[in-house]
């Protein structure tokens, strides 16, 4: 009989010290979890997939460390957020609760908030930023067209017929017997009779087109033009054509 109560006596040691040394539970630790998202959720969730395999505990230390892998859902949402991660679980007051996040994702959304390298904002803030960044977008691309307005509306000044297409511009006064030329930030004007000769090409495959002047500079003797139409093009060969040969009046 004393030997009987002996091997129950060691048969319940063994069993509370694997119970004390073993942390949470898998449904205490469900439990926390799911109290640990409403807690940091604007709405009511629900877990959806649950797994958490492993925990450990530093020597002397308070609270336990479990990986958990976990699918949450909002109430009224569409959409699941994956909440992968390593936690803090701590007991207190006899029930387990999520003291922190050790290791989390880059990137996570849970209810209306979002986590992301350790920033939290809500979708509002988040949808704040995106507004003002598209404002400062847009600014910056109409301030760049009127800058470039600006900028033609004074190259062409003078000139009776002009065209510009990407970086590259053309501007003739026959009433002056000038000719200008712009090649990205280079802009130069000449005499139609500096003109030596031109030639236009027009390439099919990228449906472009372009009208070269050598001209008398030794420092740039060759322009290039560029058109998106060829129509387009072959109207400017031929005014530069009766501009220098025939001394085309427009």
């Amino acid at each position: 009989m004393s030997k009987l109560c002996l091997a129950l006596v060691g048969l319940m040691s063994v069993c509370l010290a694997s119970c004390s040394s073993g942390g949470p539970s898998q449904s205490e630790r469900e439990h926390a979890f799911l109290l640990f998202v409403q807690d940091n959720s604007n709405e009511k969730a629900r877990i959806e997939d649950f797994e958490s395999n492993q925990c450990t505990k530093a020597e002397g230390a308070p609270s336990y460390t479990c990986d958990v892998t976990a699918k949450v859902r909002a109430m009224d949402r569409d959409f699941g957020n994956q909440m992968d991660g390593v936690y803090s679980f701590t007991k207190m007051g006899g029930t387990w609760k999520i003291t922190g996040r050790v290791q989390q994702p880059p990137f996570a959304i849970n209810g209306d908030t979002i986590h992301s390298s350790g920033i939290r904002m809500t979708v509002g803030t988040f949808l704040t930023l995106v507004f003002f960044g598209g404002c400062a977008a847009i600014f910056l691309v109409l301030a760049k067209t009127v800058k470039t307005r600006s900028d033609n509306a004074t190259f062409d000044h003078d000139f009776q017929r002009f065209h510009g297409y990407k970086n590259t511009r053309i501007a003739v006064s026959t009433a002056r017997a000038m000719i200008k030329f712009k090649a990205g930030s280079r802009i130069k004007a000449y005499a139609l009779s500096d003109v030596r000769s031109w030639e236009k090409h027009w390439h099919n495959y990228n449906r472009e087109g372009t009208l070269t002047l050598n001209v008398r500079d030794i420092d740039h003797p060759v322009w290039t033009i560029k058109f998106g139409n060829e129509t387009e093009m072959n109207k400017w060969y031929e005014l530069v054509s009766q501009a220098v040969n025939e001394k085309l009046k427009l």
